[in-house]
C-alpha cells in the first residue's frame, strides 16, 4: 500500500517514484472484444519504458458500454472486464489509480 512520509510517496518503508499515464479510455476499449488488445499493446508498452502507475477513469456514464447505463443501473459485464482487466494487467508491472466522477475524489 502506498502511502506519504513528507512529500515521498512509500512502499514498504522504500520511496515509490510515480512514472505514469493517463488512460480515460481503458474501461471503454477493455469492454470492447473487438479493442481489448489494443489496450494489452499499450499496456506492454508502458511497462517496457519504465512507467509504473496508470490513471485511469472508473466511470463511464451513459452512451456506448456505459458503465452507469442510468442512475442506479449498472452494466455488470462492463464491471467485470475492469476488474479483470486490472488483475490480468499487473503482470506488466503497473499499479491503477482510479478516478471517480464524485467531487471528493482527489
Amino acid at each position: 500500500m502506498v502511502q506519504r512520509r513528507g512529500n515521498l510517496f512509500m512502499v514498504s518503508d522504500r520511496v515509490f517514484f510515480v512514472n505514469g499515464f493517463n488512460t480515460y479510455w481503458l474501461m471503454i476499449l477493455a469492454a470492447d472484444p473487438a479493442t481489448r488488445g489494443k489496450v494489452s499493446d499499450v499496456f506492454k508498452q508502458a511497462s517496457s519504458i519504465g512507467l509504473t502507475v496508470c490513471r485511469t477513469w472508473a466511470f463511464n456514464d451513459g452512451g456506448w458500454r456505459a458503465l452507469q447505463k442510468s442512475p442506479s443501473v449498472y452494466d455488470e459485464e462492463v464491471f467485470k472486464v475492469g476488474t479483470d482487466f486490472i488483475r490480468n494487467h499487473r503482470a506488466f508491472g503497473i499499479d491503477f489509480a482510479s478516478a471517480h466522477i464524485y467531487p471528493d475524489s482527489w
